[in-house]
C-alpha cells in the first residue's frame, strides 16, 4: 500500500510510507544480488590488506620478523573474521533493502529477513569459488584433492629431503679414491690433483631412487646395494663403509619423510576444519545480520 499526501502548491504528489502487501516471493534476488556482490568486494578489500600487512611484517630470514609459524596462525584468524565480517555485512544490506512487507506477524518477517541473508552467503560462497578457480587462489588448496593431485603433492613435499639425502651420500670424497689420484707431471710443473665427482647423470639417477623410495616408504635392497656400489667407486669408501653410508642416509631420509607427510597432513585436516568452521560461522553471521537488517528497515519504515 502506498500512501501519498498533496501539497496544493506542488505539481507531484509525495510518498510517505511504502508498503507491500498480498503474495510476495520470500526471495528478493534484487537484494540478494546486491548484497553478494557488496560481500565479494569487502571480501577481496580485507583479503588484500591482511596480505599487504603480511608481507610488510614477514622476514625470509628466520632470525628476523615474525615466525612463519605465528603469521601462519594470524592468516588463519584473519581470514576467519574478513570471510565472517563480510558476509555479514553484505546479509545486513540484503535485509535492509528488502521491502517491507505487511500482513505478516514478526517471526515471518525475521525469517524470511534471515532466508534471504542465508541465500547471500550460498551465493557469495559460489562468488568466491569462481573467484578462486579462476585465479588460482590458494583457498582452492582447501578443497578435497584428487588421488593424483595427493601424490603430487606428496612428491613435491619429500623433494626438499631427497635432495639433502643425496647432498650426504656424495659428501667427503676420500682422497686415496683412484677417482682422485695425484698426477705426475713432467719435471719443473707442479703436481696437480684430478677430482672426478659423478657425472650428472649419475646424480640424477640417485634422485630418482630416493625419491621413488621416500614416496614409497622405503628403497628395495637391490637399490640400496646399487647405491652403494656407486658410491664407493666414486668417494674411494670400502663398501662396508658406502654400504653404511647408504643405510643411515635412507633410514634417516625415510622417517624424515614420513615425519614431513604426516605434518602435511594434520596441517591440510586442521585447515579443512577450521575452513568448515569458517563457513559454518559465517552463514550463522549472515542470517543474524540479515534478520538485523530487515528490524532496522521496519523501525525506520513504520516511523516515517
Amino acid at each position: 500500500m502506498v500512501t501519498t499526501s498533496f501539497d496544493p502548491n506542488a505539481t507531484t504528489a509525495v510518498v510517505t510510507d511504502v508498503e507491500v502487501t498480498g503474495r510476495r516471493p520470500y526471495l528478493d534476488w534484487a537484494a540478494v544480488v546486491a548484497g553478494a556482490v557488496i560481500a565479494t568486494a569487502m571480501s577481496l578489500l580485507l583479503t588484500m590488506f591482511g596480505s599487504s600487512v603480511g608481507l610488510f611484517v614477514a622476514s625470509p630470514w628466520s632470525e628476523n620478523g615474525i615466525s612463519a609459524e605465528s603469521i601462519g596462525i594470524i592468516a588463519a584468524i584473519w581470514f576467519a573474521f574478513t570471510y565472517i565480517y563480510s558476509i555479514g555485512m553484505g546479509a545486513y544490506f540484503t535485509g535492509r533493502m528488502r521491502a517491507r512487507m505487511s500482513g505478516f506477524k514478526s517471526d515471518e518477517t525475521g525469517f524470511r529477513d534471515g532466508a534471504n541473508g542465508l541465500v547471500v552467503w550460498a551465493l557469495s560462497l559460489i562468488i568466491g569459488a569462481c573467484l578462486a578457480a579462476i585465479i588460482g587462489s590458494s583457498v582452492a588448496n582447501l578443497a578435497t584433492k584428487t588421488a593424483l593431485s595427493a601424490a603430487r603433492s606428496t612428491a613435491e613435499i619429500v623433494a626438499p629431503v631427497a635432495d639433502d639425502a643425496g647432498d650426504a651420500l656424495w659428501r667427503e670424497f676420500a682422497p686415496e679414491s683412484p677417482a682422485n689420484q695425484t698426477q705426475q707431471p713432467p719435471a719443473g710443473q707442479p703436481a696437480t690433483t684430478t677430482q672426478t665427482g659423478p657425472s650428472r647423470a649419475q646424480r640424477e639417477e640417485v634422485m630418482r631412487i630416493l625419491r621413488e623410495g621416500l614416496i614409497n616408504g622405503e628403497i628395495k635392497e637391490e637399490d640400496r646395494t646399487y647405491l652403494a656400489r656407486l658410491i664407493q667407486s666414486k668417494t674411494g669408501l670400502t663398501l662396508e663403509q658406502a654400504e653404511q653410508r647408504v643405510r643411515s642416509t635412507v633410514t634417516g631420509a625415510i622417517d624424515r619423510a614420513k615425519s614431513v607427510v604426516e605434518a602435511a597432513r594434520k596441517g591440510a585436516a586442521f585447515a579443512g576444519f577450521w575452513a568448515s568452521l569458517v563457513l559454518l560461522l559465517s552463514g550463522v553471521a549472515a542470517w543474524w545480520a540479515a534478520s538485523l537488517g530487515g528490524s532496522h528497515r521496519d523501525e525506520q519504515t513504520l516511523a516515517t
